[in-house]
This record gives C-alpha cells, sequence and structure tokens, in this order.
C-alpha cells in the first residue's frame, strides 16, 4: 500500500513539473526612468474648438466642436459620448450598454 501511495505522489509532482509554464524571455528595450518627468496642468479652465468627422457605416457627420477643459483634467464631451454610444447601439445591438455622463446634474 505504501508504494503505491509513494508512486502516487512521484506521479503527481512530475505531472505538476511537467505542467508549469515555461521561462519567458526578457522583453528587449531599455528600462524606463526611475523618475516620471515633471508635468504641469493648466490653473485655469480652456475651450478647445475642433472640426469632427464620423464615417461609419450607418451614420456620417461632421461639425464643429468645443471642449471645455477644466483643472485637474477634466472633460466634458457628453453630446459626442451620446452619439457615439447609440451609433454603437444601432450597429451591434448588444444587451446591455453602459454610458456614463459627466456630472449629469448640471
Amino acid at each position: 500500500m505504501a508504494s503505491k501511495l509513494r508512486l502516487l505522489v512521484v506521479a503527481a509532482i512530475l505531472a505538476a513539473a511537467c505542467a508549469c509554464a515555461p521561462r519567458l524571455r526578457p522583453l528587449p528595450g531599455i528600462p524606463a526612468p526611475t523618475v516620471l518627468p515633471r508635468t504641469t496642468l493648466p490653473s485655469h479652465p480652456r475651450r478647445i474648438v475642433f472640426q469632427w468627422q464620423l464615417d461609419d457605416p450607418d451614420l456620417t457627420a461632421r461639425g464643429d466642436g468645443a471642449a471645455r477643459i477644466a483643472p485637474q483634467d477634466s472633460a466634458r464631451l457628453d453630446s459626442f459620448t451620446f452619439r457615439f454610444a447609440m451609433a454603437h447601439l444601432k450597429t451591434y445591438q448588444p444587451r446591455v450598454l453602459y454610458i456614463s455622463f459627466d456630472e449629469t446634474d448640471d
């Protein structure tokens, strides 16, 4: 009985050793610097005006846009979020679609 148990333990150890993932090669390239460069955010809100174009099989649109960028890196582009979500909904018809708008109480 002990020899069967010993054989079973040895077989389990060999199976576990053979099932381990192989070692991967190191990634090529150079290491990133340990200290990231300093960046600064604007201290006051900014307005960026741009032109946009959407070419989709079900929807083609273009126009002028404006993004209000506030300190702490927040942006308000809810109208684009809504339009792109509706185009996605129409094209792919997912069972669930979650859309998160920025500060909907304004």
